[in-house]
């Protein structure tokens, strides 16, 4: 008997929730990390307990300590959940915020190529689309640029149609020839509309999962990942644009 093909909802559903596990898995440095070359408050100190893959990135480089599956992050602990893998940025096993997502996709079955903020815009060629009709051009290093391009109304309609398991992306800069920028996970839309049909950016927010560099102060344990921060449409229009996968796009 032939399996069941799991309809789009079942694979959004399982793509956001490998991306939640990725957030929780606890774990224990079993010596200090020290990654404040990345940025000054980022260290994992020895005996503590983190929630979350660890974070770790090398100037938009794909490297496997960078790019690390859930699944190849628990291979550096032991049965207690204490970290023995490498201590050097270099080497840390880790994923970054537009790497976590990409490893959810991939964990889906997609085929994107995409590695840092830089190439993971529907420009890109490495598989990234657009979510919506929004008009992009290959020298559109700045997500701001699609914004202006296409306008406020647009882009917030392009917004509403974004789904569980598509990311926002906004690249902002550049630095040594690499686009630096930021990506979330949506976990949740709400979109809401004015008596006239027209998006009220105020009231209509995304709920994110996103690996970030910093420590979540508000979060109850220690952990660099955001999980279900919100974001109203407002805060979005500095220049962050709906990405998602051909699997999440291409399938029932």
């Amino acid at each position: 008997m032939a399996l069941k093909e799991k309809t789009n909802k079942e694979i959004r559903q399982e793509c956001r929730d490998y991306m939640y596990a990725m957030s929780q898995i606890p774990w224990t440095p079993s010596e200090d990390i020290d990654l404040t070359s990345i940025v000054k408050t980022l260290v994992y100190k020895k005996g503590v307990t983190y929630y979350g893959v660890m974070y770790n990135t090398y100037f938009g480089e794909a490297h496997p300590y960078t790019m690390a599956t859930l699944e190849y992050f628990k291979t550096f602990l032991d049965e207690n959940g204490v970290y023995h893998g490498p201590i050097e940025r270099q080497g840390a096993i880790g994923n970054h915020c537009t790497s976590a997502p990409i490893v959810a996709w991939k964990h889906i079955g997609d085929a994107i190529t995409a590695t840092y903020s830089g190439n993971t815009q529907p420009r890109s060629g490495t598989g990234v689309l657009p979510v919506g009709d929004y008009v992009y051009q290959d020298d559109d290093v700045l997500t701001i640029k699609i914004w202006e391009r296409n306008g406020e109304e647009k882009m917030l309609e392009c917004l509403a149609q974004a789904q569980m398991a598509d990311c926002v992306i906004r690249s902002t800069f550049i630095r040594d020839n690499l686009y630096t920028g930021h990506t979330r996970m949506i976990d949740e839309n709400v979109v809401v509309r004015d008596e006239n049909g027209k998006i009220d950016a105020d009231k209509s927010y995304i709920t994110c999962l996103e690996q970030t560099w910093s420590f979540d102060k508000d979060a109850s344990v220690p952990t660099t990942w955001y999980v279900h921060h919100k974001y109203t449409y407002t805060q979005l229009k500095d220049g962050w644009i709906p990405i998602t996968c051909q699997m999440l796009k291409g399938t029932k």
